[in-house]
């Protein structure tokens, strides 16, 4: 029996580089194929139903959370439908004027109140408000009224009138029933607005309570106009010393 060759450390060292690639080989097949399956977390496997933080964003209370359930495609930076369109307000009058002032005058919200009343004749019904409005708050007419007739599609009607420093003024204004809508509003020299009032009629005043009191002497305007309807329209001014 012939003696064991002795193995050559070069070559020794060939044969460990070999197996050892073929190891490697193995375990690299080996993890394609079934290790994707155990590098998955059990913790982190999806749940069979929504989260708390999906049900109260999902826009429908079905399943799903995150952004989807706030109406957003996953998959996208945009909104997956367009938005609601949010109707713009109406504007709103701001009362600028720099020349006079709303001031605080007894009387004056109670009489429109308790001289309202439908009337097709819109001058009789303002002349009457404007005397009772006129006791209660210590005020005069001043001049005679102004009558008309005013439509949504017809021009602001335009009254000019003369302010006096340290007097008051107030405007009252009736309209036929079948006016609506009805935007009265005193403006200054300046063209700012003094005061303003909005009303479905039928009789109303500007400014609703207290009264417009200038601090020099003005050419102010009464602007009148109708958002809808069409029929008389009549309007008287008032005028008294600031109390």
């Amino acid at each position: 029996m012939s003696a064991p060759r002795a193995v050559a450390p070069n070559r020794r060292r060939a044969r460990l580089v070999i197996l050892g690639g073929a190891l490697a080989s193995v375990l690299s097949a080996s993890s394609a194929c079934g290790g994707a399956k155990s590098a998955t977390p059990s913790a982190l496997a999806p749940t069979t139903g929504p989260t708390d933080a999906g049900a109260a964003f999902s826009g429908d209370g079905g399943g799903g959370g995150g952004a989807t359930g706030l109406g957003m495609n996953p998959t996208s930076s945009g909104p997956s439908a367009p938005l609601p369109v949010v109707k713009t307000p109406p504007a709103i009058t701001i009362v600028s004027s720099k020349r006079s002032e709303i001031v605080p005058r007894v009387g004056t919200a109670a009489c429109v109140t308790r001289a309202a009343g439908a009337s097709e004749t819109p001058g009789r019904e303002v002349d009457k408000l404007a005397k009772a409005c006129a006791t209660a708050s210590k005020m005069k007419l001043l001049g005679p009224g102004t009558a008309s007739s005013q439509s949504a599609s017809k021009a602001p009607l335009e009254v000019p009138f003369e302010a006096q420093a340290g007097r008051c003024y107030r405007v009252t204004f009736a309209v036929a029933s079948t006016v609506k809508g009805v935007s009265v509003l005193v403006r200054d020299g300046d063209g700012a607005v003094a005061a303003e009032e909005i009303s479905n009629g039928p009789t109303g005043a500007t400014p609703r309570d207290g009264a417009v009191c200038f601090n020099a002497k003005d050419r102010a305007v009464i602007v009148a106009s109708v958002g809808d309807g069409d029929g008389a329209f009549a309007l008287q001014v008032l005028e008294g010393d600031r109390l």
